[in-house]
């Protein structure tokens, strides 16, 4: 499986509606992603981001702030994913990241607390990219403890981003073909130990007398004498 590109899922994010308002007189718009429109000046409404930045470079829109791109409500999230070591919390944004680029790249202008923004949503990358390696790494360790399957196993990971698992999916995917390949070693190796066990247990079984039949061997050679 190839990983992909970070601007692909950018592509995606674009999607994404946003609050915007006019400053120019339009019908609705049809599109293939849906009907956008009417435009008023003056009169907000949502389009998808791509059509956003378009209209605004041509100074034909004011982009909004997203209400969970504030300094207070980033600041929550960075508080609660330190609070927990382990799981990831719920992202504010699903495309947090990809998003807040494109708006602090090219809206600015209408931006607050830009600095601050760009800060948190890189001190909230960088925690959650730990918590999401930490996970791989407990999914390695329980690979080398038990027997894959011939499917290789399924793998839940909650509350993290496309952009986020993206990230490490080529090292996360070469571990497990890795663990894949020497777990299937492993299990031959023990196999192969178990059966010379099984092996040396029915010589000595063959060659040891018994209780009953070294009595017997006894009582004769003390016959005999």
């Amino acid at each position: 499986m190839s990983v992909i590109h970070p601007s692909e899922i950018e592509f995606i994010a674009e999607d994404e509606l946003i609050k915007v308002t006019p400053r120019f007189r339009e019908q609705r718009l049809q599109m293939i992603t849906g009907n956008f429109g009417p435009f008023a000046p003056g009169v907000p409404l949502k389009i998808p981001i791509w059509m956003a930045l378009n209209l605004k470079n041509r100074g034909l829109v004011i982009v909004h702030q997203p209400k969970w791109m504030t300094e207070e409500k980033l600041k929550e999230w960075l508080e609660s994913e330190n609070a927990d070591n382990t799981n990831a919390i719920a992202p504010l944004h699903y495309h947090y990241r990809e998003i807040s680029r494109m708006l602090l790249q090219n809206c600015r202008d209408n931006m607050s607390d830009i600095t601050e923004i760009e800060q948190l949503v890189e001190d909230i990358w960088n925690v959650r990219i730990s918590k999401l390696k930490m996970s791989c790494k407990n999914v390695m360790k329980t690979r080398w403890q038990m027997e894959i399957p011939d499917h290789g196993g399924v793998f839940k990971i909650d509350n993290f981003t496309q952009m986020e698992v993206n990230f490490i999916r080529g090292t996360f995917l070469k571990g497990l073909n890795l663990s894949f390949v020497m777990s299937n070693k492993i299990t031959t190796i023990e196999q192969k130990a178990e059966q010379h066990m099984l092996g040396d247990t029915t010589n000595s079984s063959a060659t040891v007398p018994t209780g009953s039949s070294a009595m017997s061997q006894f009582t004769q050679s003390q016959n005999q004498n």
